[in-house]
């Protein structure tokens, strides 16, 4: 297998290839290496752009580089009978980069392709990375407009609206994501302005539910051929916008036609007192409309070790002045106190901070997530609580409850330093009486374990004198340490075949 899509012409020291490398040496050290997928598409766009390959990502017709690339089945099409004949297409006035971890695939795509590019990441942590990445490059800059909306939908109407400002029908490109249904909202909302739509990923991540997915919006449908174990999936003529899709589910009420809706189901939990919740999801919330077993078994050893809630006292006042400070907790094992704060980091769809408000519905609840599609869907959870609409909003009406218990919902890389925000809206250290966290082991489709060691380090940070964290995760991963060495101590909670919870508390 030839180790690049071009020919040799294209990869001299004073080709294209090696001037956009240049320019990618100075962001990231050692590119190409550790960046096989934007590699390969710095290659297919620069191939698409001479005219030497089509739109399958092999030798165009004609080009003369057909000896050099040609698929193994050597008659012009991919292995499965896909034509490639019809040559190249003239490249698209812009782009759209969708999910880019590192600003690599932006950069690539604005030094390498033509007009303007949109850039669009579901988590608020690889947009910024992927801004530090593109504003070292001070040439394409300013061709990278960024998203930052987040309501009513995760930033899909601004994703949709900036499509639109595009000159013409624009290029996708989507790093690969690990649900299907990542794939279908992007669809959904970016095949009536996208004339190519191409997703870039590891062979091993790239499953053939994307192919069907796209199939859906597009008529036809190239698999690359494959460089350093990553491939591309190339979609291209549209669909009619009257047969796109599968109109599965119904548009978020108030947004365009194009808009689609979370995912809802009602969720039943055996942890005694909890009621159903209906729990709503976007495709990038991690999970789905469903409860995890991890918090399930958190949650049971919340309600196992602490008692009822009393009303929460640190809501901001009336006349919207900050709350007095927090109050130590007292941790007296033997006279458990019901936690008033509630902090739930990395709140994904919302499933346990709902239903720690019914096991504990005197508290003032907080939820903070990296994700937009996450606090986008425990919006939704939130407001909706059980399947007879009986949410934590409902509650704020209660004569019992002189404050609101409404959970604030926070946009926020939790791995950041403390205060997040500013004024009286800010979380800052020592606001909480009880810190749940069910931390993350992947980055995407790579396992880290990174982010839970800052996590548990914030956690810390976060909780008053007194105050508490509960931690579940998975047992291989022997988290109990980590929370050892920040804490002092800590005392396992639970325990199942898969899963530990552990609590650890600050000194009062």
């Amino acid at each position: 297998m030839p180790a690049s899509l071009l020919p040799e012409a294209l990869l001299r020291p004073d080709g294209p290839i090696a001037a956009t490398d240049r320019e990618l040496a100075a962001v990231f050290a050692g590119w190409p290496l550790g960046h096989p997928d934007a590699r390969l598409v710095q290659e297919y766009l620069t191939g698409r752009a001479a005219g030497v390959l089509d739109v399958s990502g092999r030798p165009a017709a004609g080009s003369g580089a057909e000896a050099a690339t040609m698929g193994t089945d050597g008659n012009g099409t991919d292995g499965a009978g896909t034509d490639r004949t019809d040559g190249v297409d003239t490249p698209a006035p812009g782009s759209i980069v969708l999910d880019d971890a590192s600003g690599a695939l932006a950069l690539v795509v604005a030094l390498t392709g033509a007009g303007p590019v949109v850039a669009y990441a579901d988590s608020i942590a690889a947009e910024e990375s992927a801004r530090r990445a593109v504003d070292a490059v001070e040439a394409v800059g300013s061709r990278i407009q960024r998203m930052a909306s987040v309501q009513p939908t995760p930033g899909l109407r601004a994703l949709a609206e900036a499509s639109r400002s595009l000159p013409g029908p624009c290029r996708v490109i989507l790093s690969a994501p690990k649900a299907v249904r990542v794939l279908d909202e992007y669809l959904e909302v970016l095949a009536p302005v996208a004339a190519e739509f191409v997703v870039v990923g590891r062979d091993k991540h790239m499953s053939r539910g994307l192919n069907a997915e796209l199939a859906k919006f597009y008529d036809r449908v190239d698999v690359s051929p494959g460089r350093a174990k990553s491939r591309l999936l190339i979609a291209s003529r549209p669909r009619s916008a009257a047969s796109q899709g599968t109109a599965s589910h119904a548009p978020v009420p108030g947004a365009s036609d194009r808009i689609p809706a979370p995912r809802t189901a009602a969720v039943s939990t055996r942890v005694p007192g909890i009621p159903d919740i209906r729990v709503s999801a976007f495709g990038a919330c991690f999970g789905g409309p469903t409860s995890d077993p991890g918090s399930e078994l958190l949650l049971d050893a919340v309600r196992s070790h602490l008692g009822p809630a009393a009303p929460a006292t640190d809501l901001p006042e009336a006349d919207g002045s900050p709350p007095a400070a927090a109050e130590p907790v007292p941790t007296d094992a033997d006279q458990p106190v019901a936690p008033r704060r509630i902090l739930d980091l990395g709140c994904g769809n919302g499933w346990l901070l709902a239903a720690l408000g019914a096991l504990h519905p005197g508290a003032a609840l907080t939820g903070v997530d990296v994700s937009r599609a996450a606090i986008a869907s425990a919006t939704v959870t939130c407001a909706a609580g059980t399947p007879d609409g009986n949410g934590s909003r409902a509650r704020a009406a209660d004569p019992h409850h002189s404050q609101p218990t409404c959970p604030r919902l926070l946009l926020q890389d939790a791995t950041a330093p403390l205060p997040w925000g500013a004024g009286a809206e800010a979380v800052a250290a020592g606001m909480f009486d009880l810190v749940v966290l069910n931390p993350p082991f992947h980055d995407g489709t790579t396992i880290e374990t990174g982010t839970a060691r800052t996590l548990i380090h914030r956690a810390h940070e976060l909780l008053a004198p007194g105050g508490r964290l509960v931690c579940v995760f998975n047992s291989h991963l022997r988290y109990r340490p980590i929370v050892d060495r920040v804490f002092g101590t800590s005392v396992q909670w639970a325990r199942d075949r898969r899963f530990t919870v552990v609590s650890a508390a600050v000194p009062a």
